[in-house]
């Protein structure tokens, strides 16, 4: 009985070593199977990597142009042909670029053409060095007279500035000509109004110097011209300009040019406008050049001029075929 039970208990351990084998293996070809599970999901996920890859791959070709099914061979000859073709650009570019150097250079001397035919019809008859000496020539004209017109213009604002700084003394060259004006005037003017009141005064207007004549008529102050006939506004002018040359030495050439001045007198008023015209010869070393189309007057003059030895000349202004001349009649 005992060794029935001790056969038995080996077997019972036998069978255990057996379940225990069989355990392990179990766990082993769970194990492997898992392995195998990983695998297999890694080999879809190339396969789905390999097929994305195989369409970018079918459009790329399909891009390119290129027939059928993607090739290696098909792929090997189209690379072939298109490095040739490159190639064959990047010469045709050298090419290209050689040919643009050589349009330039017709170009540049298309342009020399056009410049040296100008430059000839410039130059004329003459050649270029020629021409550069009558260019260099003309330019020193030019030079000095932009010289002449530069002294030219320092001479004009020079005597600008003059004129401004006279302007500005204007007032006080009209408040003293008033009593030698007067004097000169009581020798042809009878008329009070005129000869014995102060008749020039000056004013400031605008930063301008205004002068105006008046006379006192009934207390009131009224424009000469208002109230004095024809003569005697002649007669005021010239009395005006006579004081004013005598008072002022202006220029050293004391002349004084006379249109008609007596055109509105009668032979009493013109002689005395003659004899202060013959006072400022003789006293005063005038010349005078008066123009008249009055012959009497003019041979009034002439014997007044004649009396006192005042040597003079008088031209008469004749028509002719080429204009007016002026001839000597004495």
């Amino acid at each position: 009985m005992l060794k029935q039970i001790k056969i038995t208990e080996i077997k019972l351990y036998e069978q255990k070593e057996k379940e225990s084998e069989n355990i392990n293996t179990i766990n082993d070809l769970t194990n492997k199977l898992s392995e195998s599970h990983k695998k297999q999901l890694e080999v879809n996920e190339l396969i789905s990597i390999n097929k994305e890859q195989q369409i970018k791959v079918n459009e790329q070709w399909k891009l390119l142009r290129l027939e059928n099914q993607p090739n290696s061979e098909i792929l090997y000859i189209q690379t072939s042909e298109t490095s040739n073709k490159i190639k064959q650009l990047a010469e045709n570019q050298v090419e290209l670029v050689q040919v643009k150097e050589e349009l330039s250079k017709w170009k540049g001397y298309e342009r020399y053409k056009q410049l040296d035919t100008k430059i000839k019809s410039i130059c004329n008859e003459k050649n270029e060095n020629e021409y550069l000496f009558y260019l260099k020539n003309k330019f020193n004209a030019i030079n000095q007279k932009v010289v002449l017109l530069s002294e030219r213009r320092n001479a004009i604002d020079s005597f600008y500035s003059k004129i401004v700084i006279e302007q500005q003394n204007i007032h006080r060259y009209f408040e003293t000509i008033n009593d030698p004006w007067k004097i000169l005037l009581r020798k042809i003017v009878l008329n009070p109004l005129f000869a014995n009141s102060n008749l020039l005064s000056s004013t400031t207007h605008r930063g301008k110097a205004h002068a105006s004549v008046t006379s006192v008529l009934n207390n009131n102050r009224i424009k000469v011209e208002d109230i004095a006939s024809e003569a005697q506004l002649t007669d005021l002018q010239i009395t005006f300009l006579l004081a004013m040359a005598n008072k002022y030495k202006w220029t050293d050439w004391k002349t004084l040019l006379l249109d008609d001045p007596t055109q509105h007198h009668d032979l009493v008023h013109a002689s005395s406008v003659f004899d202060i015209l013959r006072d400022y010869i003789l006293d005063y070393n005038f010349q005078i050049v008066l123009a008249t189309h009055d012959s009497i007057q003019a041979n009034l003059f002439s014997k007044k001029l004649t009396n006192d030895g005042i040597p003079i000349n008088i031209y008469k202004l004749m028509p002719n075929k080429y204009g007016v001349t002026a001839e000597r009649i004495q």
